[in-house]
């Protein structure tokens, strides 16, 4: 896996590990919410990171309106991507892929705090 913005300390932690499944199932959620008719089929991590690099590059290229959709609809800003200091597509997915995750496991471990509170 190459770099990813930073996550690589983050998806070797068990508790990020445990959580995968849920913080899958949010992504796809706001992949929905924000009108892209995607749905990820990859269930391991590895793979699921190598389907959203796809995925993402496919709306980089092909619309970048839908991609910067998809960012709102996770919550995360395009003013951290820097769309003016980055020249390579490549480097924006990988900063793209870092941002979307760390935000979705945040909504999940938020959430399940939520819950055990309850």
């Amino acid at each position: 896996m190459s770099k990813l913005s930073g996550i690589e300390d983050l998806i070797v932690q068990d508790c990020f590990l445990e959580a995968f499944t849920d913080i899958r199932l949010q992504l796809q959620k706001d992949v929905y919410r924000s009108g892209i008719s995607y749905t990820f089929t990859k269930k391991d991590l590895h793979s699921f990171i190598i389907e959203l690099r796809l995925m993402l590059r496919g709306l980089l290229n092909d619309s970048f309106s839908d991609f910067v959709n998809l960012l709102y609809a996770v919550d995360v800003s395009e003013n951290k991507i820097r769309f003016d200091t980055v020249k390579k597509s490549e480097e924006i997915l990988e900063i793209a892929i870092g941002l979307l995750i760390k935000r979705e496991w945040d909504k999940v471990r938020f959430r399940n705090d939520m819950d055990t509170r309850d």
